[in-house]
């Protein structure tokens, strides 16, 4: 049986990992460090949202017929860790083909990353209103 949290994104398939590792990798994907700019771009920023998006697709890569040759991280070992496993898979994808020069697939499966890891960690609206007991309707809690 087949899990939902396997997806199709970019030709390619995906697997979310538990909602722990999500988190983390939430919190790296929506944060950047912080850096020194450089004609109006924090180039540490970038840096670190692109390794960012690296160690989300190396986390989440489920494609058993392509070996990115980058050792998982066992552990949330900090952000440096996961950062410098975020450069490690962007290095084997760049040397495995075409991947991280095609915007557009870049663009698909980044876009569906974020959204399932999102999802997979911020609780909807009727989950806030049953988590909280407060007897309203989720329609009740909208402001």
């Amino acid at each position: 049986m087949a899990s939902s949290a396997y997806f199709e994104a970019g030709g390619m398939r995906w697997k979310l990992p538990r909602p722990t590792w999500c988190g983390r990798l939430l919190q790296l994907m929506a944060g950047g460090s912080v850096g020194i700019e450089a004609n109006g771009v924090d180039t540490l920023k970038v840096t670190a949202a692109e390794n960012a998006l690296g160690a989300a697709l190396g986390i989440c890569w489920a494609n058993p017929g392509i070996d990115l040759g980058v050792p998982r991280p066992v552990s949330l070992d900090g952000a440096d860790g996961l950062l410098r496993y975020g450069d490690a898979v962007l290095d084997a994808l760049h040397d495995a083909g075409d991947y991280m020069s095609d915007p557009e697939w870049l663009r698909e499966v980044s876009g569906a990353l974020w959204e399932r890891i999102v999802a997979s960690v911020i609780p909807s609206e009727p989950e806030v209103a049953e988590q909280l007991g407060n007897g309203l309707s989720p329609e009740a809690t909208r402001t």
